[in-house]
């Protein structure tokens, strides 16, 4: 997606059915993992497993798709451990511990 400042990933098959050996992983936008959402990391990752699993990359951009795939990956991590310690700090500042049923009526 030109100017929109979102990393996309194509497959581009010359075959009509299926993950075929002519299938490409383009990447249209390269950032650095820190610098992606959580969302745009994982759709990412999920493109370079894809083509990893495929295992026709020649060695050198298999290391190279191997690399980026633990940058994102440890990016996604640290993305979730952020906001799980969010959401802990947001329930100590009320006052809760654990969750409360909202549905079940109070006394």
């Amino acid at each position: 997606m030109a100017g929109s400042g979102r990393a996309s990933i194509r497959l581009h098959s010359r075959h009509r059915h299926g993950l075929g050996p002519k299938n490409t992983v383009i990447m249209t936008s390269r950032k650095k993992a820190e610098n992606l959402s959580f969302e745009q990391a994982i759709q990412e990752l999920e493109g370079i497993v894809k083509q990893m699993e495929l295992g026709e990359l020649p060695l050198d951009e298999a290391l190279k798709s191997f690399e980026r795939g633990i940058q994102l990956a440890r990016h996604s991590q640290e993305t979730l451990a952020n906001a799980e310690q969010k959401v802990q700090i947001l329930m100590q500042q009320q006052g809760e511990q654990t969750l409360v049923d909202l549905d079940k009526p109070t006394e």
